[in-house]
């Protein structure tokens, strides 16, 4: 009888957390684990060129039951409203105001999150479940209102924009503590300050400085002020117009609307009032770059993946002129740099996300020590190939938003107007009815290969 080949209990153990492994990183192949976000949402933001957004928006219903199912029903929600779905999107966007509520009373910046997350421990950042930022927050409220002026409900367009201005109200006063809190815990682990200096971080660093806030923005705020001119309720638009004009005191169109209502609270029933909000481009992706840090426990350092917005990738700004007929209108002005808010929002998230990954690397690195004494070296094999995959950084964010938001106001005669509209290489005209002492918003987006509109009257 030929002799028969056993295994070990060890060789056993060994080629079963060899199997187990492969199945685990076959089974997170599809999630932000080990397939960056923005390889994930390439098809998103195609779609939009392609004219599908709406077809796209219905793939992601699987997705939106995920750990990230924030993000994907954020970008569902955005592709059904450029497809012309209001009602999905909306009903989308919903849910994504009810995940908000869920998370809205934890930290907004936090350093132990790592405790409670025993699989990003071992893996990467993109095991944390998707929290949001929170310029996504408000821009979601935003474009609910969109969907609302859509429906032909104006009040319930105008409580999205109430929230949204509540809500930068009260996170200026809860995110600047956070952010202290952030910055006095990672000084208190004494990690060197050293990673601030590489090219990638001061380029993140210039490119957030072009806004003073991660989560302020003008746009809503003008785009509120305008809903509460459409109602009559002068007073409140003045406050909103004011507030935005503090965050974008080089816009005119802002300081026109001030000097307009600072001179008469009513809409002269002779002209027609058409306002124009142009959504410009896509927002600038993540990128990744290896980073150096230090232990906290040995006396070595290690190489790190972080995310960072590059300047040589960083979309560019143009606006979008306006004709009617022989009348030239103008052209908008920006409003907001939503790829700056993003830039913003990880430059301050920076602190507490450093400490993480060192945590991280540190239990890696433990890991990787006791499989080697395990045995013949497999273990330490198998747990440095395993290191060395799932070391990716958080490529996350909302990828379907606008670049920029910009606006142009103007009165015209009342009646009937073709309004060209000239963005770039991108042109459409625009039938549209403007009735006297009326505002009409003409909300123009950016598809790349060609502008999206729709119409609000007020």
């Amino acid at each position: 009888m030929p002799p028969v080949n056993t295994l070990s209990p060890r060789r056993i153990s060994q080629h079963l957390s060899v199997s187990l492994i492969c199945l685990w990183l076959g089974a997170c192949a599809t999630s932000s684990v080990f397939n960056p976000y923005t390889h994930q949402a390439g098809p998103m933001r195609a779609s939009i060129a392609n004219g599908d957004s709406a077809k796209e928006a219905e793939s992601l219903s699987k997705d939106i039951q995920s750990a990230d199912g924030l993000l994907y029903a954020q970008e569902a929600g955005r592709l059904f409203q450029i497809g012309h779905q209001p009602e999905p999107s909306k009903n989308t966007f919903e849910k994504v105001i009810n995940d908000y509520k869920t998370i809205q009373d934890k930290a907004v910046i936090s350093l132990t999150d790592i405790g409670a997350q025993g699989a990003s421990l071992v893996t990467n950042e993109n095991a944390i479940p998707y929290k949001g930022a929170p310029y996504e927050r408000i821009l979601v409220h935003q474009f609910q209102a969109f969907n609302y002026l859509r429906l032909g409900d104006i009040t319930g367009a105008s409580v999205e924009t109430r929230v949204a201005s509540d809500l930068q109200r009260r996170l200026e006063l809860k995110y600047a503590d956070a952010f202290a809190k952030a910055e006095k815990e990672s000084r208190s682990k004494n990690i060197s300050d050293d990673w601030k200096n590489t090219p990638e971080l001061q380029g993140l660093n210039r490119l957030a400085g072009q806004v003073k806030s991660s989560f302020l923005n003008a746009y809503t705020y003008y785009a509120s002020a305008v809903l509460w001119e459409a109602k009559g309720d002068f007073n409140d638009a003045l406050v909103d117009y004011k507030k935005a004009y503090e965050i974008n005191p080089e816009n005119q169109q802002i300081r026109a609307a001030i000097q307009r209502l600072n001179k008469r609270r009513s809409l002269p029933a002779d002209k027609a009032h058409l306002v124009i909000l142009f959504e410009q481009g896509l927002v600038a992706e993540r990128l990744s770059f290896n980073l150096t840090l230090p232990s906290f426990s040995f006396n070595n350092v290690y190489s790190l993946a972080f995310p960072y917005y590059s300047e040589r990738n960083w979309p560019k700004t143009q606006v979008l002129k306006a004709r009617s007929g022989q009348q030239q209108l103008g052209s908008t002005q920006p409003l907001v740099n939503v790829s700056a808010l993003a830039a913003k929002s990880l430059q301050e998230n920076y602190p507490a996300l450093v400490v993480r990954q060192i945590l991280r690397a540190t239990a890696k690195y433990q890991l990787q020590r006791e499989a080697r004494k395990s045995g013949d070296g497999w273990g330490g094999l198998i747990a440095n190939l395993y290191n060395i995959v799932s070391e990716q950084a958080d490529l996350r964010s909302w990828l379907t938003l606008p670049h920029t938001a910009q606006a142009l106001r103007v009165e015209v005669a009342p009646g009937k107007h073709t309004i060209a509209l000239q963005a770039a290489m991108l042109s459409q005209t625009q039938e549209l009815d403007l009735r006297p002492g009326r505002i009409t918003i003409l909300r123009v987006i950016d598809a790349q290969t060609h502008l999206v509109t729709e119409v609000y009257n007020l």
